[in-house]
C-alpha cells in the first residue's frame, strides 16, 4: 500500500508558508546566513519548494507543513481565504490606492500586496535601499 504523496507548497498556501519561514527566521529557528537572498526571490510555490528543499531539514520542514496547515484550518474558521481587518487611510492615500487598483483591476488587498512584492523585489535589485 502506498503513503501518502509528499507534501509540496502550494499557490493557496504560499503566504501562509512564506510568513512561517520569517517568522522562523526572526525567531531564529531558520538560519539566515547563505539562503536569505534566495529565499527573499523565492515567489512562486515551485521556487519556495526548491529553497525549502535546499536549506531545510527535514524535521523544519515537517514543521513548516504543520504551520501551512494550522494557517488553511485558521482561515476556513474565519470562513473567508483571509481574515478581514480595518485599516486607517487619510483620504488622499485612499484615493491614489484606489485609482491604482482599478487600473490594475485589483482589489485594495491585492494591490496592496502587490506593492509590497515589488518593493522587496526593487530593494533586492539595488534600486532602493
Amino acid at each position: 500500500m502506498a503513503g501518502r504523496p509528499a507534501y509540496r507548497i502550494t499557490r493557496n498556501d504560499l503566504a501562509a508558508a512564506r510568513r512561517y519561514i520569517e517568522n522562523a527566521m526572526e525567531r531564529g529557528d531558520i538560519s539566515k546566513a547563505g539562503g536569505y537572498m534566495a529565499f527573499r526571490r523565492a515567489d512562486t510555490p515551485e521556487l519556495l519548494q526548491t529553497w525549502c528543499d535546499d536549506y531545510l531539514q527535514a524535521d523544519t520542514f515537517k514543521k513548516l507543513k504543520g504551520g501551512v496547515l494550522a494557517a488553511r484550518k485558521r482561515s476556513r474558521d474565519y470562513n473567508t481565504p483571509r481574515a478581514k481587518v480595518s485599516v486607517d487611510l487619510d483620504h488622499y492615500a485612499h484615493l491614489r490606492l484606489a485609482s491604482l487598483a482599478e487600473e490594475l483591476g485589483k482589489t485594495l488587498s491585492d494591490t496592496v500586496v502587490l506593492l509590497e512584492e515589488v518593493y522587496w523585489k526593487a530593494r533586492d535589485a539595488g534600486v532602493l535601499k
